[in-house]
């Protein structure tokens, strides 16, 4: 759920950040491709980690990846450096999945094995929709409110 909380929040952020950062809007393209870029690298890279290191290990050495580069987000000064915090957190929170996956398929009894899979797998979009409507709430109520 935090993944597509991200995203989606992020999203709608961008005219914002670029506005506070003097870029171009255009240019967020570039900052979202490189968090899509991270999630693609994580995905492909933390599966063989987790089987080589263990998934527990991995996991918890991502997600200290994730706050490292997520807290200075708010601080990134130039479009540069938020394209490398964004990739960096995209390389984690998205790679965090496949191993993720793994031990709930791994400790789940067989019975319900399926069910939380799907459960899991539904976090995502579920993150995405949170994250939009809470960025829309909160753009309807302090962002119209401040160019009236």
């Amino acid at each position: 759920m935090v993944d597509g909380f991200d995203a989606r929040a992020m999203a709608y952020a961008a005219p914002a950040v670029a506005a506070e950062l003097h870029i171009p809007t255009s240019d967020f393209g570039l900052v979202f491709g490189a968090s899509s870029f991270g999630s693609l690298t994580g995905v492909l890279a933390q599966g063989p980690l987790g089987d080589k290191f263990g998934r527990k290990s991995v996991m918890l050495a991502v997600f200290l990846l994730v706050g490292a580069a997520s807290l200075p987000n708010v601080q990134a000064t130039r479009l540069d450096e938020l394209i490398t915090l964004r990739f960096l957190a995209g390389l984690g929170l998205d790679g965090t999945l496949p191993n993720l996956f793994a031990i709930t398929a791994e400790y789940t009894p067989r019975r319900r094995r399926s069910t939380f899979v799907t459960a899991m797998f539904c976090g995502v979009p579920l993150g995405s929709m949170l994250g939009g409507s809470s960025a829309a709430n909160f753009c309807q109520k302090y962002c119209i409110k401040s160019r009236e």
